[in-house]
């Protein structure tokens, strides 16, 4: 397994104050989770699982100080997810990748899309449908907000049993970074990067490979060694790093074969002309064989 530095959890701040905010991340637990299961019964419910949402209102609508009530009718939360669930989900539907029993095949260019979609999801930078959470007690891992999975909840009847459930805010930064993605806008909200966190490029690929490295995803060089894989697959042999390197020494072959009859024919012509020149059998025959082979290294390769 690789051994990686934790991402930092840079998107979040504390929060006591008495209204729910735009980012509140809630346990879904005791009441909460009765609501939740009543309401939205749908939804995979398993007891022997911590289940989280994140809050999509808008924290202007949210604000309740003194008489001041809510803007809105209805709360609207989304699910939360650790990240290993949401990966597998991306690769089995959207990546799709080639199937040789368990073993997953990718090509390069395939395999550098979904890194630089994970480099983005990371920096919070991927403008679509899941929001990164860093893991920060109580949550045990990394996990992703799925904003297009939202429920809601009647905020005069439930907004005291959400915020009893908060267990996270993000910073306000991150709350207008994900007001924006919600809200479906052009342009980048000026938020930190893991890379202002002194976490470079090089910590940000060793984690992603220790999510990729349980995927069981095999990189392959292009498209036409999949095919060749499957084939020797059906005859028994699932050593993939092999069969990419007896396919390369395959096309390598192929390649040269036509300029090895060229090659070849060119020696043919010089040996020809070689001995139909007797001076030159004559001055061969008197040579020793360390200036025989040097002559003979002349004509197959000359210098001109």
């Amino acid at each position: 397994m690789i051994e990686v530095q934790a991402v930092p959890p840079y998107v979040y701040e504390e929060r006591s104050d008495s209204f729910l905010a735009q980012g509140d991340i809630l346990k879904v637990s005791e009441s909460f989770r009765d609501r939740f299961v009543e309401y939205y019964p749908s939804i995979n419910h398993p007891e022997d699982e911590d289940k989280h949402v994140l809050v999509l209102t808008q924290s202007c609508d949210l604000v309740r100080i003194g008489k001041r009530k809510p803007k809105v009718p209805h709360i609207n939360v989304c699910l939360v997810r650790p990240i290993e669930r949401v990966l597998d989900k991306i690769i089995k539907e959207e990546i799709q990748p080639d199937h040789i029993g368990d073993i997953k095949l990718l090509p390069r260019g395939a395999m550098d899309q979904l890194k630089d979609r994970l480099s983005k999801l990371l920096n919070n930078n991927d403008q679509k449908m899941h929001f990164f959470l860093p893991k920060k007690a109580p949550f045990k891992q990394d996990m992703i907000a799925l904003i297009h999975m939202s429920f809601s909840f009647r905020t005069e009847e439930h907004y005291d049993m959400l915020l009893k459930h908060r267990i996270l805010s993000l910073k306000p930064e991150f709350q207008a970074k994900l007001g924006h993605i919600i809200s479906q806008l052009y342009g980048r909200i000026a938020t930190t990067d893991l890379s202002d966190l002194e976490w470079k490029d090089k910590e940000v690929r060793r984690y992603i490979e220790s999510l990729l490295i349980n995927t069981n995803l095999n990189q392959v060089p292009d498209h036409i060694y999949i095919e060749y894989i499957k084939q020797k697959a059906r005859e028994g042999q699932t050593d993939i790093n092999k069969l990419i390197e007896e396919y390369q020494i395959q096309i390598l072959k192929e390649k040269f074969e036509p300029l090895k009859k060229v090659f070849l024919k060119e020696i043919k012509n010089r040996i020809m002309k070689m001995f139909e020149d007797p001076t030159k059998i004559n001055s061969l025959e008197k040579m020793t064989k360390p200036e025989l082979s040097k002559e003979i290294n002349k004509i197959i390769m000359p210098s001109d």
